[in-house]
């Protein structure tokens, strides 16, 4: 049994020197996939906002939408009078 024993502590000594040396590409990694978490969640909110553009110039190239601006602006069309 005294035979394992060096064979064991040489493998956990192994180990443990591998994760030591390791740790520095491990701290890399962790910080490149917070950097892609991080491009990935601005590039949702952009599309996002594309989205929501591309919605307001379909409303504003409606004829309904048009109409709806002018109103707010106050304009009026010939003829008509305000209340």
């Amino acid at each position: 049994m005294k035979p394992a024993l060096p064979t064991v502590l040489c493998a956990a000594a192994g180990i443990g020197l591998g994760l030591y040396a390791g740790r520095d590409s491990w701290n890399r990694y962790h910080e490149k996939r917070v950097q892609a978490d991080q491009a990935h969640a601005d590039m949702r909110a952009a599309e996002l906002r594309t989205a929501d553009l591309k919605r307001q110039k379909a409303d504003l190239e409606s004829a309904a939408g048009r109409e709806r601006v002018a109103r707010e602006r106050g304009w009026i069309k010939p003829g008509e009078t305000r209340l």
